[in-house]
């Protein structure tokens, strides 16, 4: 869905490619900077653990 919206295409666009509703698109694409930032710092989180020598398995958030 981002890739498509970067590639300049309008909500009802996304939409009728990816096969769902406008609705939940609009509601994707509210929430997907909040997930990016979510995810980037889950990221974070384990690389600077495994740097930290620790190889044991990291808890789930």
């Amino acid at each position: 869905m981002l890739e498509l919206s970067d590639k300049g295409l309008k909500t009802a666009d996304i939409a009728r490619a990816l096969s769902i509703r406008y609705n939940d698109v609009q509601a994707l694409r509210r929430t997907a900077a909040s997930t990016l930032a979510y995810v980037d710092k889950r990221i974070s989180e384990k690389l600077a653990y495994k740097l930290r020598g620790h190889h044991t398995k990291f808890s789930k958030g």
